[in-house]
Formats: structure tokens, C-alpha cells, sequence
């Protein structure tokens, strides 16, 4: 986040706002309203198997009043100008659905957020590659890994968009984009 231009800033400030896209059962949406006292969170999640947990975790951790949970899929999103960071799995969305996702997620940030994805990091030859190939189509993204994340990003308008090196072992690449300072775009 500190590499993020403003990031940290935003997340500190009294009014801010994090979008958590395919919540699941609530764990990030905790673990950031922890790491940041004032912050607010929307989680989605289509499921309502996953949101019953989230709600419970939520409420475990005493955060009821600081996370909404809602049954939306992420390309339903109306909000509009409010959010500072959005976290989007596109591991797990199907390339249309991404793609509409992103646009929308674009308007719910406010000029200057930022959004970051997950894919899965499959470059590259062998057998580790191959697998998450496998593991990207059973997720449901098929082949939409970071270079293709990225340039969805491109075409809904994000600024600023970078794929992350990835983490040694680790199977997940980042890819980051922001939403234009001027409130116009």
C-alpha cells in the first residue's frame, strides 16, 4: 500500500471506505477495518451461504457497525464516488462478468482510489504454471490472468495500472490501477 500514491493516506482518514468485492466469509473485511480504525467496508458476495458466515464473523469481531455485507454481484454495483481502495478477486469472475465489474467498481471510487486484483499468477512453462491454468479455469476465470486483468483495466478507463512482480511460491499475481485524480473521468 505505501507504494500506492496517496493509499495510505486515504485509508487513515476519518471518512474512509473500502470495497471488498467477493467478500466470502468477512476475513479481509476484518483485518482491515483492524489495521485501520476509522475505516468503513462494503463487502459483496452473490452467495448467501458465504454471507451468513461473513455475518457472523463480522459480529464475532465486533464490527457490525463499521461492515455492510450485501447479496450483489460486483457488476450490479450502483454506488458511485464513495470508496477510496476496492479489492477485486478476478480469479474468480468470468472475463464479461470482470470486465463489467471493473467499469462499475470504476465508479464507486472516488478520483485518486485505487483498485486491486488477484489472478492467478500461471506464466511460464511446468508443472506449477500448468496447474494454476487448471486451477484458474475450475475457479471460474478461465484464462483471464494478470496481462489480461490489466488491460481490462486499461479499457475501463484506470490509470496508473501495473502488474506486481509476484512472491516467490506464491500463486497469486497483483495487478493495480487507479481511478483518474480529476473527478471528471
Amino acid at each position: 500500500f505505501p507504494a500506492l500514491d496517496g493509499l495510505c493516506g486515504a485509508l487513515d482518514a476519518s471518512a474512509a471506505s473500502f470495497l471488498d468485492v467477493g467478500t466470502g466469509v468477512g476475513r479481509l473485511a476484518i483485518a482491515m477495518c483492524e489495521q485501520w480504525p476509522a475505516l468503513r467496508v462494503v463487502g459483496l458476495d452473490p452467495f448467501d451461504t458465504a454471507l451468513e458466515l461473513a455475518r457472523r464473523n463480522v459480529a464475532e469481531a465486533g464490527l457490525g457497525d463499521r461492515i455492510e455485507l450485501r447479496p450483489e454481484p460486483v457488476q450490479d454495483l450502483a454506488d458511485e464516488n464513495c470508496y477510496d481502495l476496492a479489492w477485486v478477486p478476478v480469479m474468480f469472475l468470468p472475463a464479461g462478468v470482470a470486465a463489467r465489474g471493473l467499469r462499475r467498481v470504476h465508479a464507486a471510487l472516488r478520483p485518486g482510489a485505487w483498485v486491486v486484483l488477484a489472478s492467478i499468477a500461471a506464466d511460464g512453462e511446468g508443472l506449477q504454471p500448468a496447474t494454476l491454468r487448471l486451477v484458474s479455469l475450475l475457479f471460474g476465470s478461465g484464462r483471464l490472468f494478470a496481462d489480461h486483468a490489466a488491460e481490462m483495466l486499461r479499457a475501463a478507463a484506470y490509470e496508473s495500472v501495473q502488474v506486481m512482480p509476484a512472491a516467490p511460491g506464491v500463486p497469486v499475481r497483483m495487478i493495480v490501477g487507479r481511478r483518474s485524480v480529476s473527478a471528471s473521468s
